[in-house]
């Protein structure tokens, strides 16, 4: 660790499991998080392209009358998800991440305002409905910004924990922490290749929908809105990937591609991701509404296109261990295993996934499954 840099011993108390298994906790909670996250910071977008297109065409009004029910339920498992990943940054690096986080304590503390403003509206979005006409749009899009903000604000402070040189810098800047630190080299292409795979899952999510809400003989008109909205978005975001991951690969430190490069099957992992995304992306465009298998398609697509996210986790956590590790005390990590605390926090992880589960059933036994859409206004109202 660097003498001349002003990073915080590592936490006094040895940590309470191998660092092997919170490493792997930490990629299992995350990519757990992702998967609601993505639903909610595409599926806003995408509520929002449906409720503009919907002024026109009554199947994507009634798919954004739809889409609108599912994000209140989004959000909450988002949440529910994230916080255990965010422990474990906070636990493994925390000397790292307190410090980076106080220097851009403003934008940082102000992302639960950000979440609880954006989760307020989705409720007047779905529960409101038609009754608010045009407004509705206006406030679809402030939920899409107020998401796409706290992603950018949470992009910005995990990169800039791996950037302690710069700290002294941006604290004489602005010791106030009122302002987000720069990107830097990597922060944009960091931040465009995480929009964008939230993109492509949510598009997928989409597709998936459509191919469960027909039945043989019964495509109801929002089904075929929602696959050819939800396969376009899903094609342009794998498209967009292929400019992006590669930006994105250049612009990381030259440490954290040596031990990628070095990770036994760090090649596959690299390769696994695209794959499995063009895979799921061939089974939901064979997932057509109404046909026979549509939905054992739509389903087997959704799932391979979730575990497209497993890699990128994975090469994710390899990449920030790799620039933490020369900041952290020369000794390394302590541990002191207490295996009945870490029993506990798994049977809290599979009651939380039970009651996430639990809640969504509701939703997965309807045949629509979202909050009913409210009726057309009369000219009278």
């Amino acid at each position: 660790m660097p003498a001349s840099m002003p990073i915080p011993r590592a936490e006094a108390l040895p940590l309470p499991a191998p660092v092997w298994l919170l490493e792997s906790l930490l990629v299992l909670t995350f990519f757990l998080h992702v998967l609601p996250m993505a639903a909610v910071l595409g599926g806003s977008v995408l509520t929002l392209v449906s409720d503009l297109l919907g002024r026109r065409r009554p199947a994507y009004r009634e798919l954004a009358d739809r889409l609108a029910g599912l994000l209140p339920v989004a959000m909450p498992a988002t949440i529910t998800l994230g916080v255990a990943p965010l422990l474990f940054i906070q636990l493994l690096y925390g000397n790292l991440f307190y410090p980076a986080t106080v220097l851009m304590g403003w934008p940082w503390l102000s992302t639960l305002g950000l979440l609880i403003l954006a989760y307020y509206g989705m409720y007047v979005a779905a529960l409101a409905g038609r009754r608010l006409r045009q407004a509705r749009t206006w406030i679809l899009l402030g939920v899409s910004l107020l998401v796409g903000v706290v992603a950018m604000v949470f992009s910005r402070g995990y990169a800039f924990m791996l950037q302690p040189e710069r700290w002294m810098a941006v604290y004489s800047a602005d010791p106030r922490g009122l302002g987000l630190p720069a990107a830097g080299a990597e922060g944009a292409p960091r931040f465009l290749h995480a929009l964008l795979a939230a993109f492509a899952l949510a598009g997928g999510y989409l597709a998936a929908y459509a191919a469960w809400a027909g039945r043989p003989g019964d495509v109801p008109a929002h089904a075929g809105a929602g696959r050819k909205l939800g396969l376009a978005v899903l094609v342009m975001s794998l498209g967009g990937q292929a400019v992006v991951a590669p930006w994105y690969w250049r612009t990381l430190p030259e440490v954290a591609r040596a031990a990628i490069g070095a990770l036994p099957g760090g090649t596959v992992l690299l390769a696994a991701g695209p794959v499995l995304a063009l895979l799921g992306l061939v089974l939901l465009a064979l997932a057509v509404p109404g046909r026979p298998q549509a939905r054992l398609a739509g389903l087997l697509g959704a799932l391979v296109l979730a575990l497209a996210a497993a890699p990128p986790a994975i090469l994710r956590e390899v990449a920030r261990r790799a620039q933490a590790v020369q900041y952290l005390p020369p000794e390394g990590w302590q541990v002191a295993a207490q295996w009945g605390l870490m029993a506990v926090f798994a049977a809290f992880l599979v009651l939380a996934l039970g009651t996430v589960v639990w809640m969504v059933l509701p939703y997965a036994r309807e045949r629509e499954g979202v909050i009913p859409p409210e009726p057309e206004p009369s000219p009278g109202d």
